[in-house]
């Protein structure tokens, strides 16, 4: 049997679950570099390479083709989607499909406290006392934007109920999602449908019922499915599978992209 071009683990971060979805690592065989296709999943994410230089890549709008090399090792933090704009201080939007170094966001102290979290496992599972404990602990959520983005990444229906659950019109509610996730209402509905299609497809394994899964991950029809997931992940629903199971070893986790995110 042929090895995997990568592995992948996640685990969650339980004292900072409010703001961080998992920590990640991801290792590149040594046989070959990797093109690898991200996909958007709404959050943002550090990342730390082999050298210790740390990364921010914010939430992105369209697919991702980075080149991982052979042998690497890429440690991350996914930053939940209500929570970007919050921990790292600035308005989400200006992180947008951008890929900058951390220490040009926030201070340095900070950043070097996400570094050491993203690549030390054995600060996962309590805190340690420090400015990036302080800083992410008490980091304040919007909790109105957290409602609306559970609720846009779990529902395909109208806006309309979101709004009103959020108590925000949606002038109010597009506005609010720009400055804390980066990305407006109908985009993050079409990312939670895109990952809902890409949960649903690997539970269920192949040979994959494009129509079922069309019909369960909230999608019109199946022509629907093929005409998003082509605009968000540049290759056909089939494609996209087969890459998938191809690429990435998931050990751990479930509901996001199984993948590191490199800008």
């Amino acid at each position: 049997m042929d090895a995997l071009p990568s592995q992948y683990h996640e685990e969650a971060v339980p004292w900072l679950g409010r703001v961080i979805r998992c920590r990640w690592t991801q290792r590149i065989s040594a046989t070959g570099s990797l093109v690898q296709r991200v996909v958007p999943d709404a959050c943002a994410d550090v990342i730390v390479d082999d050298d210790g230089a740390a990364v921010l890549v914010g939430p992105a709008t369209t697919v991702d083709l980075p080149l991982l090399r052979a042998g690497a090792t890429l440690w991350g933090l996914r930053i939940r989607p209500e929570a970007i704009g919050a921990v790292l201080g600035v308005p989400a939007d200006e992180l947008t499909d951008r890929s900058l170094p951390l220490d040009a966001i926030l201070p340095c102290s900070v950043a070097r406290g996400l570094t050491e979290l993203a690549t030390d496992p054995s600060l996962v599972t309590e805190p340690t006392p420090g400015p990036i404990a302080a800083r992410l602990v008490d980091t304040p959520i919007d909790e109105r934007v957290r409602r609306a983005v559970d609720g846009l990444l779990a529902s395909a229906g109208t806006l309309g109920p979101i709004c009103d659950d959020a108590f925000l019109s949606g002038r109010h509610l597009r506005r609010r999602m720009l400055e804390e996730v980066g990305l407006g209402p109908k985009l993050v509905q079409r990312i939670g449908r895109l990952q809902r299609f890409l949960a649903l497809a690997e539970s269920q394994g192949h040979p994959y019922r494009l129509a079922w899964l069309a019909q369960a991950a909230g999608y019109a029809d199946q022509a629907h499915l093929n005409r998003e997931v082509r605009a968000l992940a540049g290759v056909t629903p089939r494609e996209l599978l087969s890459e998938r199971a191809r690429a990435t070893l998931a050990t751990a986790g479930s509901g996001s992209d199984a993948a590191a995110r490199v800008g």
